[in-house]
């Protein structure tokens, strides 16, 4: 027999000789067989230990599949393509660079695995969908970019192709702070230059009335062209560059074929009229006509962006081809799309917005400015801007009169032509109205040149003698030439060469003060231009009211309100016809014909105050679009 415990075998005894346990107690106890039926025997021993067995294994594979199952739950499992929302706005070229239009951002829903094109394609119809005037466009090609305006298709310092996900986990910010950005793809050629080879041939026509049958597309060849590998690229991303026979798509695709009867919409707050006319200027103290033989040049019009004028007319006069035609030109809107407005006025409205350009990045100075010399305006640049004064002056009599008299004059002239007394005039209107106030004072003796502001001023301008009270008119005038002369003499030496044709219209400096005096615009000037025949008290009010407005005005307003009505920030005209209308309601606005120039003018108003609130509305409105033909 056999020990329960240890298996040892045993003969007649009570405990077992191997491990001492009593024979017969556990078996009672484990199996409820009492003592007193044996010992196990060898068969029934095997039976329970195979019995135990097969309770160890499967006590053993639960323990093993609940481990497994412990196990399994912690490891991480493979995150499906989920649904992730980041942001897309809208990036423009402002003439100078690629900016961020405000209040553009909108969320767009993609996947986390979804390429730069999938992303590209769902901003698109966001972006449609929220904004009308895109729409409008019709189709557009479109770039994505990063926030830095860089081409989205790699992330950012890798090779590595975009995703949504490694975009959002190299910048390290959550999905709702993922920015990107669409750029229209002509804005961002040109924003980065790559379109600078690529020229739009001119448009000529020899009768004005003619509608404009096409505009040629500028070619643009892989074969040919200096552009890098990332630019060709980027054009072939966008679908603009193939085979070196494929013509690319630019902005000239926006402009449609105009029809020869184009309808008039009213609708407009302010229309604007044009038909080509000769304006006087002033010559010597006598009324002068200029002309440019219209009758014999050749008339070449040019599609100017209305966002873009500056760089435009410098690209169009970068060589003096035009001096010897006849220029018209086509306006193109903000949204891609050609103005309806055409003739002499719309010329008017480009020369006022190109010089407005032109004294704020290329000029110093307040009221009077000359140029600023800088690294990346270079001689072509400058002459480019002469050939501009040289043909708004010789076409239309439009002239500059923010350029400083001094500048001027020693461009035409000479320096030798200027006087001190010149100098001191032009220069108190280079500064500011403080400080000219400050020289002023101290020219009557009312303040000490020991004053403080004194000292600031005249150590802003790098004064390197000691001032006294006797020599300081003659101290203010060496700095009056050195800025006024001395500093720009480099572009004056570009503009002698263009613009010494000039001579022969202005023959001395004395014609050119008058043209000066002639054309600047005053609230006392322009209220003799206005011409009405009020036939009610009705009339004789809002007519009445239109002059108040008018003497109430600064001297950027009375610009404003010439060029509104007019075309040109400066007079050009002999007078301004008024004419009355009953509009009321939605439907009251005033209505601007450049070409006579002629103002329709409602007869509804209340009072001045409910005149005054419309018109300053429409003055403080910069899209002013030309929509009359």
């Amino acid at each position: 027999m056999f020990c329960e415990n240890c298996g040892h075998s045993y003969h007649n005894t009570k405990f077992c000789g191997n491990c001492g346990s009593p024979v017969g107690v556990k078996r009672l106890l484990s199996t409820g067989t009492p003592p007193s039926e044996g010992p196990l025997k060898f068969n029934e021993y095997l039976e329970k230990l195979e019995s135990q067995q097969r309770k160890d294994e499967t006590f053993g594979s639960i323990q093993k599949q609940k481990s497994s199952e412990r196990i399994s739950s912690c490891i991480k499992k493979p995150k499906k393509d989920e649904t992730v929302q980041i942001n897309v706005g809208i990036a423009e070229y402002d003439g100078i660079k690629l900016k961020i239009k405000r209040g553009s951002l909108l969320p767009v829903e993609c996947k986390q695995n979804d390429t730069h094109v999938a992303v590209k394609d769902l901003a698109v119809d966001k972006v449609l969908a929220h904004n009308k005037d895109l729409r409008d466009y019709g189709e557009l090609n479109w770039v994505l970019l990063y926030p830095d305006f860089d081409f989205v298709l790699n992330i950012p310092g890798t090779q590595e192709p975009f995703s949504v996900e490694k975009y959002k986990k190299s910048i390290g910010r959550p999905y709702s702070r993922t920015h990107l950005y669409l750029c229209k793809m002509q804005d961002y050629l040109r924003a980065n230059d790559i379109d600078d080879d690529v020229e739009e041939e001119p448009i000529t026509r020899k009768d004005d009335a003619k509608a404009i049958e096409r505009i040629d597309e500028p070619q643009f060849n892989e074969s040919d062209s200096n552009l890098s590998d990332n630019d060709l690229e980027i054009l072939q991303l966008a679908g603009l560059a193939g085979s070196a026979d494929q013509e690319v798509a630019t902005e000239c695709e926006n402009i449609n074929a105009m029809p020869e009867v184009i309808p008039v919409d009213l609708e407009e707050d302010v229309h604007v009229e044009h038909v080509f006319s000769a304006e006087n200027v002033v010559e010597g103290g006598t009324s002068h006509e200029i002309t440019s033989n219209d009758n014999t040049m050749e008339t070449e019009i040019l599609v100017i962006h209305r966002s873009n004028v500056k760089c435009d007319l410098l690209n169009y006069f970068s060589n003096d081809t035009l001096l010897h035609k006849v220029v018209s030109v086509k306006m193109v809107d903000a949204r891609g799309t050609v103005e309806r407005g055409e003739g002499i006025g719309v010329v008017k409205d480009v020369l006022s917005l190109f010089w407005n350009d032109v004294y704020n990045s290329f000029m110093l100075g307040e009221d009077e400015r000359v140029p600023y010399i800088r690294h990346d305006v270079t001689r072509d640049k400058w002459q480019a801007v002469a050939r501009v004064f040289a043909k708004g002056f010789t076409q239309l009599g439009y002239f500059p009169i923010r350029l400083s008299k001094v500048f001027l004059s020693s461009c035409l002239f000479g320096e030798d032509s200027v006087t001190e007394d010149m100098y001191l005039e032009s220069f108190l209107k280079y500064i500011s109205k403080t400080e000219a106030d400050l020289i002023e004072r101290v020219l009557s003796n009312s303040v000490g040149t020991d004053d403080e502001d004194v000292l600031d001023f005249l150590s802003a301008f790098e004064c390197k003698r000691l001032v006294t009270r006797d020599n300081f008119r003659e101290v203010i005038i060496e700095i009056a030439h050195k800025e006024l002369v001395q500093k720009p003499r480099y572009a004056c030496d570009c503009w002698m060469e263009v613009l010494s044709p000039l001579r022969s219209l202005i023959l001395s400096k004395d014609a050119l003060f008058q043209i000066y005096s002639a054309l600047h615009p005053t609230a006392p000037k322009i209220c003799k231009l206005l011409i009405a025949d009020p036939k009610n008290p009705a009339e004789s009010e809002s007519f009445s009211h239109l002059k108040r407005w008018i003497k109430g005005l600064d001297a950027n307003g009375l610009a404003k309100f010439l060029r509104i009505s007019t075309g040109s920030d400066v007079i050009l005209c002999e007078a301004i016809t008024v004419s009355f209308t009953l509009l009321s309601g939605t439907s009251r606005r005033p209505i601007f014909h450049t070409c006579g120039p002629v103002i329709e003018l409602p007869a509804t108003y209340n009072d001045f105050c409910d005149f005054r609130e419309e018109w300053c509305s429409i003055m403080a409105n910069n899209d002013i679009e030309m929509s009359i033909v």
